[in-house]
């Protein structure tokens, strides 16, 4: 079984919107990149943005209107609504809290322009199932992958 195998089999059996909780707020930023500002130089709970933000971060290819941010528990996600000076709203919010299941998620994240990632892996698997162009970006962040693969042959 080839690495590209292997993630996507883990992809589709760890589908990331199917799976996961969100607590969603409003920013009022006009574009994602405002929001990126607002979280550089913050303290607070661990936290990496992934799916289309973290894309945009990692191998910039399609551009978000609302950003997935993984932290641990639903209390981070306010502590970090506070922070940022985020409003709560039922559904439809521009900043989607992605509260994980495990600390794995955060295995191989890493700063990039001063805020926090998940893993390229982690990454590709959240954006191959995502809905609209989650497959395309997934797509740009698996030439990434690939690249350092043969980089350390």
């Amino acid at each position: 079984m080839t690495p590209e195998d292997l993630l996507r089999r883990w992809a589709n059996y760890q589908n990331f919107v199917a799976n996961t909780k969100f607590i969603e707020y409003y920013s009022k930023e006009e574009g994602i990149s405002k929001l990126f500002e607002k979280f550089k130089g913050k303290k607070g709970p661990e936290y990496a943005f992934t799916a289309l933000a973290g894309a945009l971060l990692t191998a910039p290819f399609v551009r978000p209107t609302n950003a997935h941010i993984y932290v641990k528990t639903e209390e981070d996600a306010k502590n970090w609504a506070n922070l940022l000076g985020l409003i709560p709203v039922e559904d439809n919010g521009n900043v989607k809290f992605a509260i994980t299941k495990g600390e794995e998620v955060f295995y191989g994240s890493r700063t990039i322009n001063g805020v926090n990632v998940i893993s390229d892996v982690q990454l590709y698997v959240d954006l191959l199932n995502y809905p609209g162009r989650g497959e395309e970006a997934a797509a740009e962040v698996k030439k990434a992958i690939e690249t350092r693969w043969k980089e350390k042959k």
